[in-house]
């Protein structure tokens, strides 16, 4: 039988897997205190991979929005500060892919700017994430390798992948799960802090 411990535990010492449990059953106030507990790591994080605080601040708070609206789809075993830190991960490549498409339209020396210039840096990183995806990409099993292409490039969803290459759609989804599965390897990989990345490119490492 289920148990309100927001009556008589101080929300603070609850686990996070009994915090997720309280506010899927309607305590806000339990949501808050898994925001509390996580944000300063998750900020430190984000700053850590973009240099920028406005920018690290806005990325977790979308990633915390985003947690909030998954509430109803969130399993009661959730490892929340692992959801939350790939979450956040996820939006700062993001980030970058942004950052490198706007560059890509007005930037005229790209190779030439100083390997300390910020913006240089955070464009090798980038383009180093995106070469190392097509590469692994490439590696994929053919069928496997289709329905990624097809899932990223063209946008299809799982049901319309299955119809066009005439597979099931569970088939589609293990394809999926392997495909992802070896692009977060790559991009755990690649996301190296930006000192290390200044470092290697001026031969310090």
């Amino acid at each position: 039988m289920y148990v309100n411990l927001t009556n008589y535990i101080q929300l603070k010492a609850l686990t996070d897997a009994e915090l997720l449990r309280e506010w899927k059953a309607g305590s806000e106030r339990a949501f808050e205190t898994l925001f509390k507990r996580h944000l300063s790591q998750l900020l430190l994080f984000a700053r850590r991979k973009l240099d920028d605080k406005a920018l690290a601040e806005d990325l977790v708070q979308e990633a915390f929005i985003g947690f909030y609206w998954q509430k109803a789809n969130l399993p009661a075993d959730l490892n929340v500060p692992a959801y939350l830190h790939t979450s956040v991960r996820n939006k700062i490549y993001n980030a970058y892919r942004t950052l490198l498409a706007r560059q890509k339209h007005h930037e005229q020396h790209r190779y030439t700017a100083p390997v300390h210039d910020h913006d240089t840096v955070l464009q090798l990183e980038a383009r180093e994430l995106e070469s190392r995806l097509e590469q692994e990409a490439e590696r994929l099993p053919a069928q496997c390798r289709t329905v990624f292409f097809l899932s990223r490039k063209e946008f299809l969803t799982n049901r319309e992948i299955a119809e066009r290459l005439q597979i099931s759609v569970n088939t589609v989804e293990q394809h999926m799960r392997r495909a992802l599965r070896q692009m977060r390897q790559v991009i755990e990989l690649v996301f190296l802090p930006v000192s290390l990345c200044i470092a290697a490119y001026a031969g310090c490492v």
